[in-house]
Parts: structure tokens; C-alpha cells; sequence
């Protein structure tokens, strides 16, 4: 498994140099990259910045491109050390719990 987070970084840092797209290796029929971002099934699903070392992810997803989305995102911070830029429309829904719920 480390050899192919060794190619997915070598492949990466290629691609991004020479402005051309790569597969990924799991999942290489519909998942790419380019310098800009990742595409799931021809639809970009998120924002790359490798100066700032982020990952931002396109809207709410479909749950098989989010599937995919999880995937780059975890390749992306094996190699770089990525951080995920959160949107400022996702929102955190928190139930509230009475003391009845928990009995």
C-alpha cells in the first residue's frame, strides 16, 4: 500500500507540473485529477489549492461522488498534508435530547 501512495504522489506532483489530468488508482474509470481539482464522472467535485494545501469540496454531493470526494481528500492528505476547507453553507444540525430520550 505504501508504493501506491509513493506512484499517487510522484503521479500527482507530475500532473500538476505539465497542466495534464491522472486517475486515480481505486477508482480509475471515474475519478480523476488536475491542477485544479477533482472530477467524479466528468463533474468537478472540488477545489484543489496546492499553494495553500486545501481541499474544498463542491456543494452537497451525491452520496457516490462524496464517496469519491473522501477518497482524494484522504490520498491528498497522505501526500501533502492537506487540510479540508469547510463551505460556509454546510451547517450542523444538533438534536436536542430531553432527559425522557435518554430513559
Amino acid at each position: 500500500m505504501v508504493d501506491s501512495y509513493e506512484e499517487f504522489c510522484k503521479s500527482a506532483e507530475s500532473a500538476t507540473k505539465n497542466g495534464t489530468s491522472f486517475t486515480f488508482f481505486k477508482y480509475s474509470k471515474n475519478l480523476r485529477y488536475d491542477a485544479v481539482g477533482v472530477y467524479s464522472y466528468g463533474s468537478k467535485i472540488a477545489h484543489i489549492d496546492l499553494k495553500q494545501k486545501t481541499i474544498q469540496k463542491i456543494g452537497p454531493l451525491a452520496p457516490l461522488h462524496n464517496h469519491h470526494y473522501i477518497y482524494a481528500k484522504h490520498m491528498f492528505q497522505i501526500c501533502y498534508d492537506f487540510s479540508e476547507e469547510k463551505d460556509k453553507n454546510d451547517f450542523i444540525f444538533i438534536q436536542e435530547l430531553s432527559y425522557d430520550d435518554h430513559t
